[in-house]
């Protein structure tokens, strides 16, 4: 009577083991089997040339200005700023343009030398670096158009090339983060290197494309524009 009850009972046990294997398979021909492979990028056919570049001038609307400390805002997410116009002001220049205040741009060119056109051309990202070549901020853009002024589309045909305006967000002072010290007065050392003060600070450009690795670009040495007189 044990026997044939352990018998059973192993006969149970195996028609549940294969009723759980069968609810526990998935076909071939299910989904969730079948990842979602991208095929990989290829080698991009985009070439950058800097053209030229500026911080802007903040001094006249400090609030404007990129801070990575400031509460809510983020090093990498784009801002969607108000007009750099006066709010406050009297008489015949009232809602007039700031002086001292404006919008820090680059300038460059980005040529698809391929044999096809490239589509979903873009900027990936804007970062500001250190002195080192370090990336120390992820600068907020604001717009970016044909130097000419239109909206860019975002596909260049083959062997085209397309003139780019960045506006966007930058510190009031940037030298003020790209020298690895807080003493910058007559020179950083740091380690066994030593860093000369620095008025400018260059930029990091990553432009994206549909299919492609991105291509980088780092500019010279740019810098805030001069103080205007009042």
């Amino acid at each position: 009577m044990i026997r044939r009850f352990s018998i059973a009972t192993l006969a149970a046990c195996l028609l549940c083991t294969l009723a759980c294997v069968q609810q526990e398979y998935v076909g071939d021909d299910d989904p969730i089997s079948q990842p979602d492979v991208q095929p990989p990028a290829v080698e991009s056919s985009l070439e950058l040339t800097y053209y030229s570049g500026h911080f802007g001038s903040y001094r006249g609307c400090p609030e404007e200005a990129f801070s990575p400390g400031r509460a809510g805002e983020s090093d990498s997410d784009p801002v969607e700023d108000p007009p750099l116009v006066a709010t406050d002001c009297a008489g015949e220049d009232c809602g007039g343009p700031t002086l001292n205040c404006e919008s820090a741009q680059v300038m460059f060119m980005v040529t698809n030398a391929g044999a096809e056109d490239v589509a979903g051309v873009g900027l990936d990202d804007l970062l500001l670096l250190d002195i080192e070549g370090f990336e120390r901020a992820s600068l907020p853009v604001l717009n970016i158009t044909y130097l000419r002024g239109e909206a860019f589309g975002g596909t260049i045909a083959a062997g085209q090339s397309v003139e780019l305006r960045v506006e966007f967000r930058a510190p009031l002072n940037p030298e003020s983060l790209v020298v690895p010290s807080e003493n910058d007065v007559d020179g950083v050392v740091e380690g066994e290197r030593e860093f000369e003060p620095t008025s400018g600070a260059r930029l990091r450009i990553i432009i994206r494309a549909e299919g492609q690795d991105s291509e980088t670009l780092d500019t010279p040495d740019i810098h805030t524009m001069p103080e205007v007189a009042t």
